[in-house]
């Protein structure tokens, strides 16, 4: 009677296994089940999200694959994406050709701002030197250091700069009136 008991206890416990078994498989399918709506609802709102990304960049491109998506040939696939990889070697090349461009673009906006702050610098060093007062008493052999140092011709050129180097060196250096400019030959 006790071996019947224990045979009828491990008989009751594999059956109590056997669903057990049963309801975890019903689980695991349902999980499964779950999984796959999950996987293919991600794999469709990917794919809505890479045509609506074309769809802004390349309406004719998104129609042919539209088109493409809804026929069952290899051929016209292996055709579309062909067309899809030399469109993309373009879009590279073009990147490349813009890239290039707007670098040179900017090196010509660096250029024409260290020009223009060149400009602006003698500019301003023309309108002080313009504004002293440029009579014997407060001048000195110096101050004509800057038409030495200059890389500047059209500053040497300037007539009304000739003119007042003129009386510069006729006050300092010559020791001569300023009045004597019309009588002296000093170009």
């Amino acid at each position: 009677a006790g071996e019947l008991d224990c045979l009828y206890k491990e008989i009751h416990g594999a059956a109590n296994s056997l669903e057990t078994i049963r309801c975890q498989r019903e689980a695991v399918a349902k999980e499964k089940l779950c999984m796959e709506s999950q996987l293919t609802r991600l794999k469709n709102d990917a794919i809505n999200e890479l045509e609506v990304i074309v769809s802004v960049y390349d309406t004719p491109m998104l129609e042919r694959w539209t088109e493409i998506k809804a026929q069952n040939s290899v051929a016209a696939t292996e055709i579309f994406l062909h067309d899809v990889k030399g469109k993309l070697q373009a879009m590279k090349n073009l990147q490349t050709l813009a890239s290039q461009k707007l670098l040179d673009l900017q090196k010509e906006t660096r250029k024409e701002e260290k020009s223009t702050k060149k400009k602006e610098k003698k500019k301003r060093v023309r309108e002080e030197r313009g504004a002293r007062d440029l009579n014997a008493a407060n001048s000195s052999h110096t101050s004509l250091a800057f038409l030495m140092d200059s890389d500047s011709e059209d500053i040497v050129d300037d007539p009304c700069v000739h003119s007042v180097l003129y009386s510069l060196v006729c006050d300092q250096v010559l020791n001569l009136p300023a009045w004597t400019q019309g009588h002296l030959d000093i170009d």
